[in-house]
């Protein structure tokens, strides 16, 4: 990347608490963060990255030249103030959460691409492996895993997770991630590209395919001799009814007399009044 400063704007006077008070706007800053943050101003001398003029720990006057890109020349990861204000206030180890995300969005795809309203969207799409993230960032896995929560309930990230598996390999296929203000890009490319369910609708189906177990399964308990609340007893049988219903009007227009096998006897029921109180009254409103 071509470098462009202006000398005599990067001379800069700094403190590890005013550069903690940049991060996370506070001045409290404990002695463990201060020599973190003294650490992180050596390590960029040393590669070379800021040139220490004078020091007189804390305090230093630096040359910030080598910290400024032409961004126009050559595209490189940006990180949002208020993603670092997010990180900062997320979770007591910010540091390494920090780094955990700059890693994580380091791997968004320039070649992955999205279309939305007629144009084209990258570095927006993620799919390393956990295990990759890990060795990227010098974290295990469950590290790993506790930071993508924090960031995920932070808002920070946006991680779609495939409810069934590949057809192709029977494995499920690696979480696409990316950053949560492009969680409608993420279900875009998982919709359009992958055929996938974006994830709200998965949870939906899954909610849906659960309850219908639930019934089927009261149902099957009550033909055994269980009682439960009326109130239970009536999910039951509108569930029934309408399970047997569906299956009724899908014999009728295919003639197929297998779905007549599917129909469940409703007879069970015929000792519950389902009425509610005071039905008769609602006959004349």
């Amino acid at each position: 990347m071509r470098k462009t400063c202006i000398k005599s704007i990067t001379t800069r006077y700094v403190t590890p608490t005013l550069l903690y008070y940049d991060l996370v706007s506070s001045d409290i800053i404990s002695q463990n963060t201060q020599q973190k943050i003294i650490s992180g101003i050596n390590n960029l001398s040393d590669i070379g990255l800021l040139r220490i003029l004078k020091a007189e720990k804390p305090h230093y006057i630096i040359d910030t030249s080598n910290l400024i890109f032409d961004s126009n020349e050559e595209g490189f990861l940006t990180i949002d103030c208020d993603e670092i204000y997010r990180v900062a206030e997320a979770d007591k180890d910010n540091f390494k959460l920090l780094k955990y995300l700059v890693i994580m969005l380091s791997t968004l795809s320039s070649k992955t691409t999205v279309c939305a309203n007629s144009k084209i969207v990258k570095n927006v799409i993620g799919n390393c492996t956990i295990e990759k993230l890990c060795l990227l960032s010098g974290v295990n896995e469950r590290t790993a895993h506790k930071y993508n929560k924090i960031l995920e309930d932070n808002k920070i990230i946006y991680i779609y997770r495939f409810a069934s598996r590949s057809v192709k390999t029977n494995k499920y296929p690696t979480n696409i991630y990316g950053r949560f203000c492009n969680k409608l890009h993420i279900n875009m490319y998982i919709s359009s590209t992958l055929n996938y369910l974006p994830t709200d609708e998965i949870i939906d189906a899954k909610k849906t395919i659960n309850h219908g177990r639930s019934m089927i399964q009261k149902y099957n308990y009550m033909l055994l001799g269980k009682e439960y609340p009326l109130e239970v007893v009536t999910d039951i049988h509108n569930f029934i009814n309408s399970r047997n219903e569906k299956y009724q009007n899908l014999y009728e227009s295919s003639g197929d007399e297998t779905y007549l096998s599917k129909i469940r006897d409703t007879n069970i029921f015929d000792k519950y009044d389902f009425l509610p109180e005071n039905w008769e009254d609602d006959l004349f409103d």
